[in-house]
């Protein structure tokens, strides 16, 4: 990548660039990739294609993907063996005696099954027979399963146990198009500071690429669309309407590549009001937050390995100043209430408190002194007296004037995860470890607490809401409603882990779900409620064949 920027720098042709790029980079990427790819992880593919994705950014055109390169490569090498039968793998591409299925393969193990050998799936009615569904695999090798694709990837689908022939029942798309009515769930295992009450009654959260305003009173929801992919942050703006929210990169539905940007909206409206950093963010956006006077500027985390830290004035779409912040994690940036020229990044073993003049950004390091180094810095608040209240990966609370420590409080047994300060200067404090809310008094004198039932996981948004309740978000997904005095209740629930099951009801409104989490679920999709869930110990497989089965 070195090399190819310099190239960029000498103001090579973008065509010398990729030729550059498919002679060295590109068969460095992919080779072997018909052995390897299939059973890579989700995890390594996408930070495989983190190389082809910034390969792209620096020549300035679209490459390849890493799956397009698998499939050409897969087909072309299948086609070898099918076309030489003394090949020794000729012979796992022989179809059955029905003509319509190959026959699987023979192996104790799963590695060969997960490879691009084919398992017995049917094959196509025109063209070679190779070029097949066998080459995205199930990892369920003695059934039946189509491949659907999403975005570009490839999703298996199971074909139910009583259908023979999937050809027989196959039909054409219809031509109406689905309405998103309801979102079950919320992301919280993996964000933080993602739930809040907005003035119209309605709690803002995200998960997958749709933004929920829930009314809880009215059961009602409503939905901002406007992103293209996962959704990692969101900040409100001081006027409580306008919302900014942060995506991660992407694909389309054709396999092209999305860029990581925020977004700026309505949440009265729906409407987009700005899209910014469209090919200035490189992996994703990972934090982000409003000027705390204005709301007219916006300074955002990129989340790549140097954490780019950029200030724009959203509204007129241009970036002020940029800087690398560390290689470090960094969880999260804030602007100062009472100094707009002050910017406050946080993340492992360290805080930084940023100087911006204009377009220039002068870290100072926050001193730790005589107070132990923590892990991590994993929130902060700031306090009336201008002071700030951070809380660290030890459970404690520690005191900042300017860059330096002036006292600390042990706040919680393991980590202090998020904090929340209350309209009435009073501070709430969440921990991770013993899920522990603790409300705090303006002395930093601990005066009530409560435990969140261990069920619901480890807290990990904290936030206002109505008259004495406080809203959270735990790490099992669950978005809580709850006081000191009358403890929680569950406004919204999903599962821990990818989907990977759904059956609906013959006749009554309800469906089910499976999940990585081993979760079964039934839901009334009528009220939108659970009505109830059973851990199986069980393996996915297992659960996708109960799911499909039918209802009794």
């Amino acid at each position: 990548m070195y090399f190819l920027q310099q190239l960029k720098k000498a103001k090579l042709p973008a065509r010398l660039m990729v030729q550059f790029y498919t002679a060295i980079m590109e068969s460095i990427l992919s080779s072997s990739i018909t052995v390897w790819y299939a059973g890579a992880t989700a995890k390594d593919r996408y930070r495989l294609q983190g190389v082809v994705r910034s390969a792209e950014k620096v020549i300035g055109c679209s490459l390849p993907s890493l799956h397009d390169l698998y499939v050409s490569r897969t087909v072309r090498r299948a086609g070898r063996f099918t076309a030489d039968p003394a090949h020794p793998a000729s012979s796992l591409f022989i179809p059955l005696l029905s003509g319509r299925r190959f026959r699987s393969i023979r192996t104790r193990t799963s590695r060969h099954k997960n490879s691009f050998f084919p398992s017995p799936q049917p094959k196509k009615k025109a063209g070679p027979t190779f070029i097949n569904k066998f080459f995205f695999l199930s990892p369920v090798s003695d059934g039946n399963s189509i491949k659907m694709f999403m975005r570009g990837r490839p999703i298996t689908m199971f074909i139910p146990s009583d259908v023979e022939n999937y050809e027989d029942v196959r039909i054409e798309l219809p031509s109406e198009r689905l309405k998103l009515e309801w979102v079950y769930g919320y992301r919280g295992r993996d964000c933080r500071a993602n739930v809040y009450l907005l003035p119209t009654g309605e709690i803002v959260y995200f998960i997958a690429s749709v933004v929920v305003l829930f009314n809880y009173e009215e059961r009602t929801q409503r939905h901002y669309l406007g992103h293209t992919d996962c959704i990692k942050c969101l900040a409100i703006h001081p006027d409580k309407i306008r919302i900014a929210t942060g995506q991660i990169a992407g694909v389309d539905k054709d396999g092209r590549a999305l860029q990581p940007h925020v977004r700026v909206w309505d949440s009265v409206s729906l409407s987009t009001l700005q899209v910014i950093g469209l090919g200035t963010f490189e992996r994703g956006v990972g934090s982000l937050a409003f000027s705390k006077d204005s709301g007219q500027h916006l300074t955002v985390i990129d989340d790549c390995n140097d954490h780019m830290l950029t200030v724009w004035n959203w509204q007129k779409k241009s970036k002020i100043a940029e800087i690398k912040t560390t290689n470090e994690v960094v969880l999260s940036v804030e602007f100062h209430p009472t100094d707009p020229n002050t910017i406050v990044t946080y993340g492992k073993s360290h805080i930084f408190f940023w100087t911006w003049n204009g377009n220039s950004l002068v870290r100072k390091q926050g001193i730790f002194g005589k107070y132990e180094k923590p892990k991590f810095v994993q929130c902060l608040v700031f306090l009336r007296t201008g002071d700030i209240l951070t809380g660290d990966s030890g459970g404690v609370l520690l005191v900042w004037t300017r860059s330096s420590i002036t006292h600390q409080v042990k706040g919680h047994e393991g980590s202090v995860f998020c904090m929340c300060e209350m309209r009435s200067g009073t501070l709430l404090t969440g921990g991770g470890k013993d899920r522990k809310i603790i409300l705090w008094d303006h002395e930093l004198r601990a005066d009530r607490e409560i435990e969140v039932p261990d069920q619901y996981g480890a807290i990990r948004a904290l936030s206002e809401g109505k008259g004495e309740e406080f809203l959270v978000g735990t790490s099992r997904n669950f978005i809580l409603r709850g006081t000191f005095n009358d403890g929680f209740l569950v406004e919204v629930q999903g599962h821990t882990d990818e989907l990977w099951g759904l059956a609906t009801h013959p006749s009554k409104q309800l469906f089910l779900t499976c999940a990585q989490d081993q979760l079964v679920c039934l839901w009334n999709s009528t009220d939108h409620t659970l009505q109830w869930s059973r851990a199986l110990d069980v393996s996915l497989r297992e659960l996708l064949t109960r799911i499909g089965s039918r209802w009794h």
